[in-house]
Order: C-alpha cells, then sequence, then structure tokens
C-alpha cells in the first residue's frame, strides 16, 4: 500500500508525460487540419494579408470622406485591374521560356562540361560506348520495330492551364479582403460592448489596434523591399540586354517573399537566361552574380536597418515553418509562411502569457517589452 507522499510523487512523475504527449497530439492534430482546410483556411489567409496591406490607404480615405466600403472597393479594383495587366503582359514571355527551357539547360550544361579540361576525351568515350549499345540491341532486322507514341506536352500549356481556378480563387480572395477591410471596426465595436469588463474591452481593442498597425507595417515594408528589389533586377537584366527584363523583376520579387529557397532560385533561373541569352560561361554569369549581391545587400543590410531586431525570426524556425507551409499548401504557402510566421510572433509579443513563444521564435532572447498587452 504506498503512502500519500509517494502517490503525490508518482503523480508529479506522470503529469509531464501526459503533457508532451497531448502536446504532440495536438501538433499533429493542427497538421493534419491544415492539410485538410487548405481550400477554406487558404483565401481567408490571403485576404487577411491583403487587408493588411490595403489597410493604411483605406483609412487614408477615410479620413477625406469617402466611404470605408467605397474606397476598399475602388482599391481592390485597381489591385486586380493592375494585376490582371501584369499577368497579360508577361504571361506569354513566361510561356515562350517554359517551353525553351529544356534546350536551355541542355545548353548550359554543354557549356559548363566544354570549359573543364579532358571533357572531350570523356565525350569520345561515352560517344563509343552508345555506338556499342547501338550494335547490341539492333537485334534482327525481320522483326517489327517497337513503335513507342510520344506526347510533347508543352510546359507553357501545363503552366497556364490552372489560370482559369485562379481565377476564381482570386476573386474570392479580393471578397474576403473587401468584407475583412469593411467589417473589422465593427466587430471590434462588437467585441466592446459584449465584454462586461468596460475596462478590458477597451485593453482588447487597444491590443488589437497595435497588433494590427505593427503587422500593416511589416507588411508594407516587406512588399516596398521586394518591389524595388524587383525592379532593380529588371534593371540588371535589362542592362546586360537580357529579354523581358520585367519578367524576371516579377519573378525576383514574388521569389524574395520565400527566405533562402526564393533567392537561391532566382539566382539559377538568371544564371541559365544570362548563359544562352549571351552566348558565354563567364560573362552570362554575371547578372546572376549582381542578382545575387543584391539580394544578400536586401537580406544583411537593409531589411535589417528598416524592419530592426524585433521583428527577427531564429532562422532553424523560420526554414522549418517554410518546409512545412511549402509542404502542406505549395507553392501559396512557402509565399506566405514568412509574413504569416512574423504576424504570429508579433500577436504573441502583445500577450504576456504567449511572450516566452515570442523569444523562442525570435532571434533575440528579449521580447518586445514595449508592445500594448493584456493582462494575463
Amino acid at each position: 500500500m504506498h503512502g500519500p507522499a509517494q502517490t503525490a510523487a508518482t503523480k508529479r512523475e506522470h503529469r509531464p508525460r501526459s503533457s508532451i504527449a497531448a502536446i504532440v497530439l495536438a501538433v499533429l492534430a493542427t497538421i493534419y487540419t491544415l492539410a485538410i482546410a487548405k481550400p477554406v483556411l487558404l483565401p481567408f489567409v490571403l485576404a487577411f494579408l491583403v487587408k493588411l496591406v490595403l489597410d493604411p490607404p483605406v483609412r487614408w480615405l477615410r479620413r477625406r470622406g469617402i466611404p470605408t466600403a467605397l474606397g476598399a472597393a475602388s482599391l481592390l479594383l485597381v489591385v486586380l485591374g493592375a494585376g490582371a495587366y501584369g499577368v497579360y503582359s508577361i504571361s506569354e514571355p513566361a510561356s515562350q521560356w517554359m517551353e525553351r527551357l529544356p534546350d536551355d539547360l541542355r545548353e548550359v550544361r554543354m557549356r559548363v562540361m566544354s570549359s573543364f579540361d579532358g571533357i572531350s576525351g570523356q565525350l569520345d568515350s561515352v560517344e563509343e560506348v552508345t555506338k556499342a549499345v547501338e550494335e547490341i540491341t539492333k537485334g534482327d532486322d525481320t522483326k517489327k520495330p517497337l513503335e513507342v507514341a510520344v506526347v510533347n506536352q508543352r510546359p507553357g500549356t501545363a503552366l497556364l492551364g490552372g489560370l482559369w481556378d485562379a481565377g476564381a480563387n482570386l476573386a474570392l480572395v479580393l471578397v474576403l479582403a473587401l468584407f475583412m477591410l469593411t467589417s473589422s471596426e465593427s466587430l471590434l465595436r462588437a467585441l466592446v460592448a459584449s465584454t462586461k469588463c468596460l475596462g478590458e474591452g477597451k485593453a482588447v481593442v487597444a491590443m488589437v489596434h497595435a497588433i494590427d498597425r505593427t503587422i500593416t507595417r511589416y507588411m508594407l515594408t516587406i512588399v516596398v523591399i521586394n518591389v524595388v528589389l524587383g525592379i532593380c533586377v529588371a534593371g540588371i537584366c535589362a542592362a546586360f540586354g537580357l529579354p523581358n527584363p520585367a519578367l524576371w523583376g516579377v519573378v525576383a520579387t514574388l521569389s524574395n517573399f520565400v527566405p533562402y529557397v526564393g533567392a537561391l532560385a532566382g539566382v539559377s533561373v538568371v544564371a541559365v537566361l544570362g548563359i544562352t541569352e549571351l552566348n558565354s560561361l563567364s560573362y552570362g554569369v554575371l547578372p546572376a552574380v549582381c542578382y545575387g549581391l543584391l539580394n544578400l545587400l536586401e537580406g544583411m543590410v537593409v531589411t535589417p536597418i528598416v524592419l530592426g531586431r524585433s521583428l527577427t525570426i531564429s532562422p532553424i524556425v523560420l526554414f522549418s515553418w517554410l518546409l512545412l507551409l511549402g509542404w502542406l499548401w505549395g507553392i501559396p504557402g512557402a509565399l506566405i509562411a514568412v509574413p504569416l510566421l512574423v504576424a504570429f510572433k508579433i500577436a504573441c509579443d502583445h500577450v504576456p502569457r504567449l511572450q516566452g513563444l515570442a523569444r523562442f521564435l525570435s532571434a533575440s532572447p528579449r521580447s518586445n517589452r514595449e508592445a500594448p498587452t493584456v493582462g494575463a
């Protein structure tokens, strides 16, 4: 028979194990839910990010007497028109480049191989082996040759095949963003009215406004930095005489939303383009080198100076989250992974009970102590 002291010790022993098991199950359930609910959650998340970017101009229009609904609808129409024009302008060059990409990759491979000494002898050996294999597999000429049907599907067709679905999803995102832009303040007022303690309700509203302002400032800053980077990359491509510089500027802008992987992909694309268009391995990689140096300058100097240390994320956390959301939601998930993680970190900074999690997510051991908070 166990005494009370031993029973209490046993309970304390089993409590951490059960807590860890509950946390693991909760994480697995969350991952499963994110994967299953992608068609529903992704439009809401994208609409939320659009709302954050358009909040400042909507407020600016409201201060000048323009109704919120009219201002939000006008801005969304402008964004939609600009996006449609941009897609129309770059769709044909993008399709053509995708069609010629296999040939470009083969040309780059041959140029790289030919730059090494002794490669000609290796190519001769490969050619001799190929001829020997052809002699062995020639067989009896009286037999009917095997017919192989090759279906040549253009990469550009596959790339543009989902435009209809993308357009429908874009319309859904814009409608949701319109509702968020026009209804957020009324929802906050309803929250204050439903709170029993007026002071607590006002504190919650102040916290929500602080979170909203910080996330909006971050989103606008990142969008501006990435657009400026895209303009600079387009200028580099134009200066070296590469075709369709606007297309590569858009590629640089979008890929920069994905840290590490996006920059590597963008530099690789520009390297392939430069080598094939400039007909030189040494001179053709110069646009990609300039792009890479510009990206390093942006990532290591410009962004830390503009945003400060309070919005930095631990690299291992950032990369793990990027892999997870990219695996769950594909390319859209990879594009929105960083803004979503930073938004969550900002929200944790403003809630005392979650500031430990904010310190874990951040590269700095100290959280943002100046953030307005709500009592635990």
